[in-house]
């Protein structure tokens, strides 16, 4: 027992690394030297666990306090995500299919026809309208 060296929590990360951790300097101003506690009961820790993600308990409630939380991006709507792409390649074949057209040759009414209607579509579906 008496060939075991006691490790302290202040010796730990060096004891693997043998470099010194940097030391953390802050202006007088800025170190935290005030705590606060709160109760919370199972309902709303519940809530404070699903939207700090892996914040820290307290440093999620500090910048909501403070009204520094990260902005949340909502996740992307594959479905409205697939209709908008699906518009996009009808408008990117027309627009191929206009490119190969001949300059002096007119456009028939089929064909102005179809072109309004994709862009009807692309349309509703940048806008959100549903046609089901």
């Amino acid at each position: 027992m008496s060939n075991t060296k006691q490790i302290y929590d202040d010796e730990f990360p060096t004891h693997f690394t043998e470099q010194p951790l940097p030391k953390i300097i802050r202006p007088s101003e800025m170190l935290r030297i005030h705590c606060v506690s709160v109760r919370l009961n199972g309902r709303e820790l519940q809530q404070l666990n699903q939207n700090r993600g892996s914040i820290t308990k307290g440093e999620w409630l500090r910048k909501s306090a403070l009204q520094q939380l990260p902005k949340v991006i909502p996740e992307v709507n594959k479905e409205a995500w697939n209709k908008l792409a699906v518009a996009v390649i009808g408008i990117g074949n027309l627009t191929v299919f206009l490119q190969r057209k001949k300059n002096n040759t007119e456009l028939l009414e089929s064909e102005l026809n179809a072109i309004t209607a994709k862009i009807n579509r692309l349309r509703d579906a940048l806008i959100g309208f549903n046609q089901e």
